[in-house]
């Protein structure tokens, strides 16, 4: 029995987070960046609600000197960024 469409539009980014986690973890990566959190830990802050539902999932606040994208496959990175101003 197949899911709803409206089930399987919001399953489909769960099972790609977990394909990730699943590829990073074979190929002996130890980090997962789950991107930026409110900048402030107050509990009245606007933003404050994605920091709680990342360490809700396990994930450790760390300071860091910011993100940036590292390109595992070159190849394709710039294949997409070829393609990506045509979208």
């Amino acid at each position: 029995m197949q899911a709803p469409r409206s089930r399987r539009k919001l399953e489909a980014p769960l099972c790609l987070k977990m394909q990730q986690i699943e590829h990073l973890l074979a190929n002996g990566s130890r980090w997962f960046n789950l991107g930026g959190v409110s900048p402030s830990l107050d509990p009245a802050a606007a933003t404050t609600g994605i920091t709680q539902f990342k360490t809700k999932q396990g994930a450790e606040l760390m300071q860091t000197l910011g993100e940036w994208d590292y390109a595992a496959e070159p190849a394709l990175a710039a294949l997409y960024n070829r393609y990506r101003p045509r979208r």
